[in-house]
């Protein structure tokens, strides 16, 4: 009797291994004991211990300082320790339940810690964005830094870090970053701050966008004519009555405004959606990048079917921008330009989608 127990745990291990996602554990009508389910979520349990000593240790010197903060902010503070706390649990107490719900635990936990109103609050770590930009290349790096430590982006990366794949498929890491990202983008006070609002900044950020011209410029195709327009060059509108003189400092601030959002849009899309679902594909294993072939075919050339379905041949092009996994030890089958010239086509893009959006 004990044998056959130990013999169906083994089955529902193997399943759950060569399966699709938590459900295939519970297929053909196996089902995992309860120290198997224990020790199939190890993993899982490891990174949410690590995310929630590292939240703890970021809401600890806030909260010891509560009675200087207002009501609110302590209360969500406080309720976010609760949410990410009992996301562990659930692994720990229930772990067969949670097997069966991975998916949705997962996107779960991220939903609920975005949706926060704090993160986009001109409060906590975006006090870094009050000090002036510093001078020269290695100020303008550690002023990039601090934009995206202040505008809550390590965040969203570290979310996505903490649910790697096949923890949770593809398609709905890419939904649910895209939420992360708009949630936190939602914070219209960081144009305002001291560091994005000085002339130095200003400056940087019109180069990038000469720079991101440029790029649009050399793509074939007549590319570059439709990526071509820089962000605050669609706001002025045809030609009308000469504008007073007096007006001139507020166009320019106008002007620098858009293009600040513009230069926003660019950075969380590109560092808080595009650099997380790169890294989640690079450091995917080799077991996870297998069950993707045997499924869809190989991402690359081949007999693949992933043509068939929309959502397969989304999948299959952001692995073929991202490149072969890291863990995989795979070479890349497409020629390096080519590879290349798609990532710049699709940066060219993303920026004149920010520019449209901040118009």
């Amino acid at each position: 009797m004990r044998g056959r127990e130990q013999a169906r745990s083994a089955t529902a291990e193997a399943q759950l291994t060569a399966g699709s996602g938590a459900e295939a554990h519970f297929a053909d009508g196996v089902t995992l004991s309860r120290a198997a389910a224990a020790r199939e979520v190890t993993f899982d349990r490891r990174l949410l211990l690590f995310s929630l000593l590292l939240h703890v240790s970021v809401q600890t010197a806030s909260l010891l300082n509560w009675r200087a903060l207002p009501a609110s902010e302590t209360a969500q503070r406080a309720l976010s320790v609760v949410a990410v706390l009992a996301f562990y649990l659930l692994p720990t107490v229930a772990p067969r339940l949670y097997l069966r719900w991975r998916t949705q635990a997962l996107l779960a936990n991220r939903l609920v810690f975005f949706a926060f109103p704090l993160l986009r609050k001109p409060r906590g770590i975006q006090q870094v964005l009050n000090a002036a930009p510093r001078p020269g290349v290695r100020g303008a790096m550690k002023d990039l830094f601090r934009i995206i430590w202040g505008g809550r982006l390590v965040a969203t990366l570290m979310g996505a870090m903490f649910n790697p794949l096949p923890l949770l498929p593809l398609l709905p890491h890419v939904a649910v970053q895209a939420y992360s990202v708009f949630m936190v983008r939602g914070n219209s006070s960081l144009c305002v701050a001291p560091l994005l609002s000085h002339p130095l900044t200003a400056q940087r950020i019109r180069s990038l966008h000469s720079a991101m011209r440029l790029l649009a410029a050399f793509l074939p195709g007549g590319l570059g004519q439709v990526l071509g327009p820089q962000a605050g060059s669609e706001a002025a509108g045809p030609a009308g009555p000469a504008v007073p003189a007096g007006s001139a400092a507020r166009d320019e601030l106008a002007q620098q405004r858009t293009e600040c959002e513009a230069f926003l849009n660019f950075l969380y899309w590109t560092v808080g959606w595009l650099l997380p679902m790169c890294l989640i594909l690079k450091t995917e294993p080799l077991h996870s990048v297998r069950r993707w072939e045997a499924a869809c075919g190989p991402v690359t050339g081949g007999s693949s079917n992933w043509h068939a379905r929309p959502a397969a041949a989304a999948e299959a092009l952001l692995r073929y921008l991202a490149g072969p996994s890291w863990l995989a030890r795979r070479r890349q089958r497409r020629a390096w330009w080519e590879v290349a010239l798609a990532r710049c086509v699709l940066l060219a893009v993303v920026w004149r989608l920010a520019c449209t959006a901040a118009t």
